[in-house]
Parts: structure tokens; C-alpha cells; sequence
């Protein structure tokens, strides 16, 4: 709930290895990690994705991007989920807005997270 709130959840992730151990904290960080930014990616589709194809038909660069994001949607997300640069949370939302289909979403933020 704190990932999807945007809300940092350091706190409960470092502490899930002091209370479950080291593998069973990781695994239930991982699940849910993964839990709250598939809720977060379905969000930001469901709220956001409208929005930005009116604002793409007004810019066919930015079309062109987002088709580039659509077609290569695992690869980008295990590369932007091994990168500390960009908050987990609020990108979560972003990349719902986005033409990352679900499936390669899930299993690049679960590869990229592992």
C-alpha cells in the first residue's frame, strides 16, 4: 500500500530481512513490489492513457517514442528497474500511460526487481 501511495517503503523493505530472513524477506519484498506496481501500472492505464494519446496525436514525435516504448516494453523495463535514477513508485503510474504492455511490464519489473 505504501509503493502505491507513493509513500518511500525503505523502512518496510529493509526490515522484511530482519523479520523473515534473508530469503523469505526477499521473496515477499519481491512479490509485493511486483503486487504494487502491476495495481500502480493498471492505474496509471486506466487514469492516464487517454490523456496521453490525445496529447500524442498533437505530437508525432512523442508518438513515435511511445510506439519504440510499446515494441521494446521487457527490455526497457529490466533496464529502468536496475537504475536507482527513477522514483519506483511514481514511475509505476507513468508507465501505465504508456503503449508497455502489461505482461512485459510485470516480468521486466520482476526480472529487473530479482
Amino acid at each position: 500500500v505504501a509503493e502505491i501511495l507513493a509513500i518511500p517503503a525503505i523502512p518496510l523493505t529493509a526490515s522484511a530481512g530482519y523479520l523473515f530472513g534473508t530469503v523469505q524477506g526477499t521473496s515477499v519484498v519481491l512479490v509485493s513490489a511486483s503486487i504494487a506496481a502491476a495495481v500502480s501500472f493498471v492505474i496509471g492505464r486506466t487514469l492516464l492513457r487517454s490523456y496521453v494519446e490525445e496529447v500524442l496525436e498533437e505530437y508525432p514525435k512523442f508518438a513515435k517514442i511511445d510506439k519504440a516504448i510499446g515494441r521494446e516494453g521487457f527490455k526497457l523495463m529490466v533496464l529502468l528497474r536496475l537504475s536507482p535514477i527513477f522514483p519506483f513508485a511514481l514511475s509505476n503510474y507513468l508507465y501505465g500511460a504508456t503503449s508497455v504492455q502489461f505482461w512485459p511490464f510485470f516480468l521486466g519489473t520482476l526480472v529487473g526487481f530479482t
